[in-house]
């Protein structure tokens, strides 16, 4: 990635490179306004959450193929943002087979909410 497309995805708060840490994701527009006040720019998922005051939920999200993405794609999506998309309901195991790999598991329902 050249420098020019790494300030593409940095985060404007925070200035996290979002691609890097795989927070590449679309916001409703009336969800995102609330954030920010233009349509262009970045924001990782803590930073749109710290100015919205609130965490993000499903809801949130677009129906765009970056919400939605397919299972080998997991790999590139934050343990965060997973979660998000999910409403808590997944959420990374890195546990289930060593640090290098990990497993997208269901959260049982009593754990549910206690994600980052």
């Amino acid at each position: 990635m050249n420098r020019k497309q790494e300030m593409m995805f940095a985060c404007m708060d925070c200035s996290v490179n979002t691609g890097h840490i795989g927070e590449y994701y679309m916001l409703l527009r009336d969800v995102w306004r609330s954030a920010h006040s233009t349509c262009d720019g970045m924001l990782c998922i803590a930073c749109v959450e710290r100015r919205l005051g609130r965490m993000l939920a499903s809801k949130d999200f677009t129906n765009a193929a970056c919400n939605k993405p397919s299972c080998w794609e997991m790999a590139y999506i934050s343990p965060r943002m997973l979660s998000r998309i999910s409403d808590g309901l997944l959420c990374y195991a890195p546990e289930a087979h060593g640090h290098d790999q990990a497993e997208i598991v269901k959260v049982p329902r009593k754990n549910r909410g206690k994600s980052e």
